[in-house]
């Protein structure tokens, strides 16, 4: 299970992101996400194809929860790719209960920043996460934590 943070204002919670990939008519479906942000699903599919991975015959399901709480934005797009990720590798790689991934992707594989991204961070760290995936910023912002590992990430196929 990836983990992420949503935002109630200025309040965060902790969004769970899960993936099922199945042999079954093309298809790529989110559940849980606000409908005009339902375009993420066009990045995940393009960031897909850059990785070369098959998606013939595939039906793809991504969750999102708590569904009873409304997640607006893009800042879900690389949880939501490494949820497939992690389901189509033949080897899944391991994130924990204490990773953290805010992100939005491009169409050619930048992990880029998004509105909401310092206050999803700072969320993230009352919640308890002590290592967070994030788009590429001035590291000299976030010397001062100490306890906290930060992945800068460029690329997508950097992590």
């Amino acid at each position: 299970m990836i983990r992420s943070v949503g935002l109630e204002g200025m309040r965060g919670y902790e969004v769970l992101v899960e993936a099922d990939v199945r042999n079954e008519k093309e298809q790529c479906v989110i559940v849980g996400l606000d409908a005009w942000i339902k375009e993420s699903k066009e990045r995940i599919l393009s960031n897909l194809h850059l990785l070369d991975v098959d998606l013939s015959m595939k039906k793809i399901t991504i969750h999102l929860s708590p569904s009873d709480k409304r997640k607006v934005g893009v800042g879900f797009d690389v949880a939501m790719l490494l949820a497939v990720l992690h389901k189509v590798m033949e080897k899944p790689f391991k994130v924990d209960e204490h990773t953290c991934i805010l992100g939005s992707l491009s169409l050619s594989g930048d992990i880029l920043p998004f509105h909401g991204l310092i206050p999803s961070l700072q969320q993230a760290l009352q919640l308890g996460f002590t290592r967070i995936l994030l788009p590429r910023l001035i590291q000299n912002i976030f010397m001062f934590m100490m306890k906290l590992n930060l992945y800068h990430c460029k690329m997508f196929n950097n992590f």
